[in-house]
C-alpha cells in the first residue's frame, strides 16, 4: 500500500479523535472530524469532496490491514492512498465497484482514533480547520 499525508498537523499527545458528522448532499460529501490541533485545542476539521462516488465508514478495529502497513501512524487525519486501498486493492468483480476500477478515481482515507473512512472521489477534498 502507499498513501500522502494531506492536511493539517493535529496533537501530538494522547486524546481521542472521532467523525463527528457525515452529510451527503447535492453539494457534496462533507466529514466532520472531532481533534485536537497541534496545541491541544479542540479543533474540527471538514472535509469537503465535491463529488464523492463512494464511501464506507468503519470503526478503526475493522482496518487491520490499514494498521499492519504502518503508513497511518503520522499525526494526520487524512490520506490519499495511491496505491492498494478499498477502491484499488480489492479484487475487481463484474459487479462491485466496476465504474470506480474503470475511472481511476482517487481513494482518500480519514482516520481518527474511533471511526474512520474511505472515499472515492474525482478530486481531492477541501480541507477547512474550525477552531471549537
Amino acid at each position: 500500500m502507499e498513501a500522502i499525508e494531506l492536511g493539517p498537523l493535529y496533537f501530538n499527545g494522547r486524546f481521542e479523535s472521532d467523525i463527528k458528522s457525515v452529510c451527503d448532499s447535492e453539494r457534496g460529501l462533507v466529514v466532520i472530524v472531532d481533534t485536537l490541533d497541534e496545541s491541544g485545542n479542540d479543533s474540527n476539521l471538514k472535509f469537503t469532496f465535491g463529488i464523492s462516488l463512494a464511501y464506507r465508514y468503519l470503526d478503526e478495529t475493522d482496518l487491520v490491514y490499514y494498521w499492519d502497513t504502518g503508513l497511518f501512524f503520522s499525526r494526520h487525519h487524512i490520506y490519499q492512498i495511491v496505491k492498494g486501498g478499498w477502491s484499488n486493492g480489492t479484487v475487481p468483480t463484474k459487479k462491485i465497484m466496476h465504474f470506480t476500477h474503470a475511472k481511476n478515481h482517487n481513494e482518500y482515507f480519514i482516520t481518527t482514533s474511533n471511526g474512520c473512512m474511505n472515499i472515492v472521489s474525482e478530486q481531492p477534498p477541501t480541507i477547512e480547520v474550525m477552531n471549537v
